[in-house]
């Protein structure tokens, strides 16, 4: 059986590593992702079963496939973005999925599995809408504007406050 926790440190020790790696030789660019998953973003390990109203989507679209039920769902679901480790797969991955009401990893893409674990940050659903299915912390067409932004948190959802505030009655 595999320790999970130690998934875990190994996906924090790698974006710790990416967003130091070019500090000291001013190298633009390098590490500014992994540095704001650092400073804004959570934790989460496993992701449970997709609901039955929740479309399985297609491999290698992720943003498209979480953005997509997170708007369609956006009472029950979260947008998260930030990066994912699979067990057995040596490199953590960019990757988003929906957080529920509880704090739980659906994972459109993937679907349900034990063995990866999720660091990343929450986005309000009116921002991801802009972004129409496209990463929207690597958004180098926009200059990488959320993690460039002075005031991020405008654009983020914090999870305590999401899982703390209880969905509107659905019709």
């Amino acid at each position: 059986m595999v320790d999970f926790r130690l998934n875990m440190d190994t996906l924090r020790k790698h974006l710790e590593f990416i967003s130091n790696f070019g500090k000291e030789d001013g190298m633009y660019g390098v590490g500014r992702i992994e540095s704001f998953v650092l400073k804004h973003g959570y934790e989460f390990s496993g992701a449970i079963e997709i609901p039955k109203h929740v479309l399985k989507g297609e491999m290698k679209l992720c943003f498209g496939n979480a953005a997509l039920m997170a708007l369609e769902f956006r009472e029950e679901f979260a947008y998260a973005e930030g990066y994912a480790l699979k067990e057995n797969i040596p490199m953590p991955f960019a990757h988003a999925w929906l957080v529920n009401r509880q704090g739980q990893v659906i994972d459109p893409t993937w679907g349900s599995d034990k063995c990866v674990d999720y660091f990343g940050v929450l986005v309000r659903h009116d921002f991801v809408r802009l972004k129409a299915g496209l990463s929207v912390l690597d958004d180098y067409q926009n200059g990488w504007y959320l993690i460039q932004s002075k005031t991020p948190e405008k654009d983020l959802i914090k999870l305590d406050k999401w899982v703390s505030t209880p969905a509107p009655e659905m019709a």
